[in-house]
């Protein structure tokens, strides 16, 4: 993202885009506040770029939506992605790609949580959490170790 914003400019599309999927990677590691703080840069900045309703702010609209939603901020994200999606059908149709995504994102958000097959008990939060957290750590440990690989090969 650093070169990006060296060579493009801190408001070109690609580096909005290189810091939104920074975003998801942060995500799937576990810095929230990280993810949280570049979803909500990269969107505004693609906003202001390309406008609300193309299809690059669309799809990063619903990543940063979805995010709230894995936060647990459900009716926050429900919300978000009703506007999305009546924007990408006003502006696009209701079976361009992004629209088509954005209802998808939807109806998963909206859905009741899946029981556990019938005769598999549900683990419980306690060793949820504790097998989350050792795939964060796990994540988290090979990202670093990619990341020094990267830079020892610059």
């Amino acid at each position: 993202v650093e070169a990006r914003k060296r060579v493009l400019g801190p408001d070109h599309n690609h580096t909005l885009l290189a810091m939104n999927a920074l975003a998801m990677t942060y995500q799937k590691v576990g810095d929230e506040e990280r993810a949280e703080d570049l979803f909500s840069k990269s969107l505004e900045g693609i906003q202001k770029s390309l406008g609300s309703d193309h299809p690059l702010t669309l799809e990063c609209a619903t990543r940063f939506a979805l995010f709230k939603f894995s936060q647990g901020r459900k009716a926050e994200a429900v919300d978000s992605l009703r506007q999305l999606q009546s924007t990408a059908v006003n502006a696009h149709s209701s079976d361009s790609p992004i629209a088509l995504r954005i209802t998808k994102a939807l109806s998963e958000t909206e859905q009741p949580p899946a029981k556990p097959p019938q005769g598999k008990e549900d683990p419980g939060p306690d060793k949820k959490s504790a097998a989350h957290e050792s795939k964060k750590v796990d994540t988290k440990k090979k990202l670093w170790s990619r990341l020094s690989l990267v830079r020892s090969n610059s």
